[in-house]
């Protein structure tokens, strides 16, 4: 009953593929490619799990959609992240905890909502607009002060 869909391409679609038809499974995985921003979005919220082996930003897009997230925990993501708190970060290259955590998630809905809206109120506070704009201009104004500062020690 659990159908997987993956976004964007690359060198392992067609071992993807093979091995999906290899274990019975094909009509259970859809490669969708390259998709718009839109077009993911949509996506995003009408999944139940989404699963991150490695993110980026798009990390911090899922985020916001609601839905529960399973990663990999590598580059940055236990700082959106924490185990029971905001969603679920699992060792590197272990597919098996991921699976047993997808399913977990699966079979425990309310756990997952609780999981995916900590981790989007997170997101909302930790990348609030005004905040980001306030400590840029923050950072450039000390970059300055002390360039004008060295400046004036120098000469």
């Amino acid at each position: 009953e659990i159908v997987c869909v993956i976004a964007g391409d690359g060198s392992l679609r067609t071992k993807l593929l093979e091995q999906a038809q290899k274990l019975g499974l094909e009509n259970n995985l859809f490669l969708v490619g390259n998709k718009s921003q839109t077009w993911l979005g949509s996506l995003l919220a009408d999944s139940d799990v989404l699963v991150f082996p490695l993110a980026g930003r798009g990390l911090v897009e899922a985020a916001l959609s609601g839905t529960p997230i399973v990663a990999y925990d590598t580059e940055w993501h236990y700082e959106l992240i924490h185990t029971n708190e905001s969603g679920i970060l699992v060792e590197v290259d272990n597919p098996k905890v991921m699976a047993q955590s997808v399913l977990a998630l699966l079979d425990d809905r309310q756990n997952g909502m609780r999981l995916a809206e900590n981790l989007r109120e997170k997101v909302i506070s930790d990348f609030d607009t005004r905040d980001l704009i306030r400590l840029e201009k923050s950072f450039v104004s000390e970059l300055i002060q002390s360039h004008m500062e060295k400046k004036s020690n120098d000469g």
